[in-house]
């Protein structure tokens, strides 16, 4: 799957803020290109209608789409290969139909790369018609990144051009955490002494997320570790959503000894991630890939308790480097909570083993055989 190379390189994505979980890959990868592909490099940023902080709606997806497609255009009119990055969503509804004219209209080469973990699934549920056409478009391009094993055994047989490609992180820009906080042995503490496990969650504070399983969890192991002089806490990032804000701010204002931080810098919060003990991401979305905030976590020496969902499955290994807990199982959830707070040793042990784990997806492994399989010179 050879492309030519070209001299300039038009990226379609979406550059932060705000900074979620495509925003900051997209930054990444375009900072690779700039420092290591042997071409010119344009961004078309894509996440302008999240700039403006409005609800998204049909009049304004349509002037959005309108916008960026002029742009787009004026770009591709110059040459190159467009490589475009986005979801599930904006690539079935926006990439595919870029890809047909790029190809059709300008005979330019297109590289795709779609993010998460349920791309196969999203194209199964689709009207045969609507998936017929999706295909079509898709199989213009040179070739077409998925993130998980999963997806990509599902699609090779309809979709020739897909690759394997895994989200990606900057493994060396993150500070590891050599060590737990606290005691490792129960014995050692007095009976005044008390010992502070600090769990941490990252991301969109909706139940979906899981949320207000990890709130009920936390507050049941909470209870249970007074007992063995165990002092539990739990700091929560992330924008909340209108339609589920209320509920959610009501249970964290409930809870004891859980900070909600709100939306943070990407940079500034992987300074704070090395205060903490463990991350705790029990999503209840079936769509999950590989979570950057898993592999940033992993990287830092520090274990991940998170549900048994596809992408998840294929970085978490149950026991090994981090613990697995059924999605909206909250028995469950503090199960594996408990199991953490009670075994600072198990911490460590299943930290080191989780950044062997992270480093395997380090930006200059992954994103190097990114460039190869797409055939672009770096």
């Amino acid at each position: 799957m050879n492309l030519k190379i070209t001299e300039r390189i038009v990226l379609l994505g979406p550059c932060p803020p705000p900074d979620d979980g495509t925003s900051v890959p997209f930054k990444l990868l375009v900072e690779y290109l700039e420092k290591n592909a042997k071409a010119e490099i344009e961004v078309v940023n894509v996440a302008a209608r999240h700039n403006a902080g409005k609800r998204s709606s049909f009049i304004r997806d349509i002037v959005f789409l309108l916008r960026i497609s002029a742009v787009t255009i004026g770009e591709l009119s110059k040459g190159g290969t467009l490589f475009i990055y986005g979801s599930r969503r904006f690539i079935s509804a926006v990439g595919a139909l870029y890809s047909l004219v790029y190809s059709g209209v300008f005979k330019g080469k297109t590289v795709i790369y779609i993010a998460g973990g349920y791309f196969d699934e999203y194209l199964r549920v689709k009207n045969r018609l609507m998936r017929k056409a999706i295909i079509a478009c898709l199989k213009r391009a040179a070739a077409v990144g998925v993130q998980t094993k999963a997806v990509f055994g599902n699609l090779r047989e309809m979709l020739q051009n897909s690759v394997y490609v895994p989200n990606w992180i900057d493994v060396s820009a993150l500070p590891v955490n050599m060590e737990p906080q606290g005691n490792n042995d129960l014995s050692e503490l007095s009976s005044k002494d008390k010992r502070t496990v600090r769990l941490l969650f990252i991301g969109e504070v909706i139940p979906e997320k899981g949320i207000i399983d990890l709130l009920s969890a936390y507050n049941e192991a909470r209870e249970i570790l007074k007992g063995d002089n165990v002092a539990l806490t739990l700091d929560i990032f992330g924008p909340t959503k209108d339609e589920s804000e209320a509920i959610v701010l009501r249970k964290i204002v409930e809870a004891s000894d859980v900070i909600y931080h709100g939306q943070v810098r990407h940079e500034l919060l992987m300074r704070l991630l090395q205060r903490f003990d463990a991350l705790v991401l029990p999503t209840r979305f079936p769509t999950e890939g590989y979570p950057g905030v898993i592999l940033e976590a992993m990287a830092m020496r520090m274990p991940v308790i998170a549900t048994r969902q596809r992408g998840i499955l294929e970085l978490i290994e149950d026991g090994f480097n981090g613990l697995l807990c059924g999605a909206g199982n909250v028995e469950e959830l503090k199960q594996a909570i408990l199991k953490l707070a009670m075994d600072m040793e198990l911490v460590r042990k299943m930290g080191k083993r989780a950044r062997e784990k992270a480093e395997k997806f380090d930006i200059n492994i992954v994103l190097g055989q990114l460039c190869k399989s797409f055939g672009l010179e770096c």
